[in-house]
C-alpha cells in the first residue's frame, strides 16, 4: 500500500486496508473500515496526516491506537482487546471503546504517528526467507547476514527456530541449528511443490541495521514492537514474544544507521558471504533511496561476491530488479539478486503471504 497524499487518500487506503485484513483480524480490521467511514474516523486520519510522508499509512496509525491500549490496559479498549474472541469483544463496542480512547488521548495518538515508525519484525516471514538462505547456502557456504531495517534482529535468529512446511497431507521440519528444549516454531502452507530446505543454513555473522534500532530490554520499546501486531491475532502475539526472548538470549548486534549508507559500508569487512536481507522493509524508503541503494551494492558487487533477498511488493518498490509477472500489484514477491564476479542475476522465488503464513514457489 502506497503512501497517502491527502485525507480522501488515506480514506481509501484505511478502507483497502481493512479488507486486506478482514479473514485474519475481523475486529481490528472493522477498525480500519470505520477510520475510513464514520465520521469519527476523521481524527485518526488528521493525526496521521502529521506523520512522515513515507509513513503515513493505516498500519502505523493502527499500531499506535494499539499501543494506546497497551498503555492503558484498564481502558474500556484495553480490557476488549485482552478478551478478543469473546462474546464480549464485538467489532462495535471495541470501535466505541476506541473512540473514547482517542477521544481522552488524541495528543498521544499524534505523538505515536509522528515520533514512532512501522516496525513488524515478523518472525513467520522466517519461514519464507529459510528456503532462499538455505538455497544461496548450498552454493557459497557460511553466510554473513545483515538486515535492512533489522528493528529488534528477530529475523537475524532464523536458524534458532524450528520451522514446519505444509504441503497437502505432508509435512516437512526443518530443526534449529542447535538443539532447543522448545524452541519457537513457524509454521508456513506451501502452495505448490518444490524442493524444501533439509536444515538450517550455516551463519557465520549476523547485523542489524536500522535508524532507530529495538532495544529488546526496554519495555516501552518492546511494547511498541507488540503494537504493530494486529490484536486479534494472538498467535502472532505469542510467537514474537518468544521470539523476543529468544534475542534476550542470543542478542544481535544492531548498529543505529541509515541502511542504504551503511550496509554497503559493511560488507567489505565480512568474512563469510555478504547476504542482504530486506522484508517489508525498503518499501519504507524514498525511491530515491531505494536506487541509491541498489547502485551501491552494484558496486559493491563489483568488488565481491554477494547477495540480496527480498520480500516485498513489487509495487511499491519498483526500482528494484524483482523480476515481475502480470498481477503483481498487490502480492509480496520473494526474490534473490546475485552479484558473482561483477555480473548481477535476478531470481524469483515465488510469492509469499506478508506474514510468512503460505508461500507458492511457482507464483
Amino acid at each position: 500500500m502506497g503512501v497517502s497524499t491527502d485525507t480522501d487518500d488515506l480514506r481509501r487506503a484505511f478502507a483497502t486496508h481493512a479488507d486486506t485484513m478482514a479473514r485474519r483480524a475481523p475486529v481490528w480490521a472493522s477498525v480500519s473500515r470505520k477510520i475510513a467511514h464514520s465520521p469519527d474516523g476523521r481524527t485518526i486520519i488528521d493525526a496521521l496526516m502529521a506523520a512522515p510522508a513515507e509513513q503515513r499509512r493505516p498500519v502505523l496509525a493502527l499500531a499506535a491506537l494499539h499501543d494506546l491500549a497497551l498503555q492503558h490496559v484498564d481502558s474500556p479498549l484495553g480490557r476488549l482487546l485482552r478478551r478478543l474472541g469473546t462474546s464480549d469483544a464485538t467489532a462495535e463496542g471495541v470501535w466505541t471503546a476506541t473512540v473514547d480512547l482517542v477521544d481522552e488521548h488524541g495528543a498521544d495518538l499524534e505523538r505515536l504517528v509522528t515520533t514512532r515508525h512501522t516496525q513488524t519484525n515478523e518472525v513467520g516471514r522466517c519461514a519464507v526467507l529459510l528456503p532462499a538462505l538455505a538455497g544461496i547456502a548450498e552454493t557459497v557456504g557460511a553466510l554473513s547476514l545483515i538486515e535492512f531495517g533489522s528493528s529488534a534482529g528477530l529475523l537475524l535468529n532464523l536458524d534458532r527456530y524450528r520451522v514446519r512446511y505444509r504441503l497437502g497431507d505432508s509435512e516437512s521440519v526443518v530443526e534449529p541449528a542447535e538443539a532447543t528444549p522448545e524452541p519457537v516454531e513457524l509454521e508456513c502452507t506451501v502452495r505448490s511443490a518444490t524442493s524444501l530446505p533439509a536444515h538450517m543454513p550455516l551463519v557465520a555473522s549476523r547485523l542489524g541495521v536500522d535508524p532507530v534500532p529495538v532495544d529488546i530490554d526496554d519495555p516501552v520499546a518492546t511494547r511498541w514492537l507488540q503494537a504493530c501486531v494486529w490484536p486479534d491475532q494472538i498467535d502472532r502475539l505469542n510467537t514474537l514474544r518468544r521470539a523476543l526472548d529468544v534475542a534476550r538470549s542470543h542478542p544481535v548486534p544492531s548498529l543505529r544507521a541509515d541502511g542504504v549508507e551503511r550496509i554497503p559500508a559493511e560488507i567489505s569487512a565480512l568474512e563469510a558471504h555478504p547476504t542482504v536481507i530486506s522484508s517489508w522493509a525498503l518499501t519504507y524508503v524514498t525511491s530515491e533511496r531505494r536506487r541509491l541503494m541498489l547502485e551501491r551494492l552494484d558496486q559493491a558487487g563489483q568488488r565481491r561476491d554477494l547477495t540480496l533477498v527480498l520480500l516485498e511488493n513489487p509495487s511499491l518498490v519498483p526500482e528494484l530488479p524483482i523480476p515481475g509477472r502480470p498481477g503483481d500489484r498487490d502480492v509480496t514477491v520473494l526474490a534473490v539478486i546475485q552479484w558473482r564476479s561483477g555480473k548481477r542475476r535476478e531470481h524469483r522465488l515465488g510469492t509469499a503471504h506478508p506474514h510468512g503464513y503460505w508461500w507458492d514457489p511457482n507464483g
